[in-house]
């Protein structure tokens, strides 16, 4: 009864689709969606050249699992069933705007994720912010755990960024923060008379 209690209170949630990883990370809900809309007003620039990114840690990351409905299900569904999943399983998500770039593992049950991992990546896009968003993955969907953001225009005149962000967060009564390092090198070469304008990638000469 519980279950198919859960799966109606889903379907009526599921008006409103999913966020889908590795299309957009563009946020739907009323809150984050409009303070997206809001920043897509901004100007935007061409980020283009060479980009490091460290995620180091996260801390007091709000609990999505815990004792309730949903962590029942998932535990109905997991193969493990002497694993029981009481706590948030992070992962970050690296964004320009609303393109995915990069994301890091996921850690089971942490709510002080230590990922330590380094990311580098060519990037030749046209945006305003990089995006750092926290999600907790889940059997049955996922749920966003905080996000944090740059100005691209700061990584390029700074070109080395070592920061603690505090995390915007839908739940309430924490504080979540992530510890990130940016390093960026710009490109600057001029665009030869058989290369791809505003592209990263210049064309191959033919032998």
């Amino acid at each position: 009864n519980e279950y198919k209690s859960y799966l109606r209170e889903m379907g009526k949630a599921g008006e409103r689709k999913p966020l889908l990883v590795g299309r957009s990370t563009r946020p739907h809900d009323s809150v984050w969606g409009s303070e997206y809309m809001t920043r897509k007003k901004e100007s935007s620039l061409y980020f283009r050249g060479d980009l490091k990114v460290i995620v180091n840690r996260a801390s007091n990351l709000p609990n999505a699992d815990g004792n309730n409905l949903k962590s029942k299900v998932e535990s109905w569904l997991s193969l493990d069933k002497r694993s029981k999943k009481d706590l948030s399983d992070p992962y970050v998500n690296i964004c320009i705007d609303d393109h995915k770039l990069l994301q890091t593992k996921v850690i089971k049950d942490e709510l002080n994720p230590v990922w330590n991992e380094t990311f580098q990546t060519e990037v030749s896009h046209e945006g305003s912010y990089l995006y750092f968003w926290v999600w907790d993955d889940d059997t049955v969907g996922k749920e966003k755990l905080g996000h944090a953001s740059v100005k691209l225009s700061e990584i390029i005149e700074k070109r080395v960024i070592r920061r603690t962000l505090d995390l915007m967060t839908p739940f309430d009564k924490c504080k979540p923060t992530l510890d990130v390092e940016i390093e960026f090198e710009p490109v600057t070469e001029e665009v030869g008379l058989f290369e791809v304008t505003q592209c990263y990638f210049p064309l191959s000469r033919v032998r």
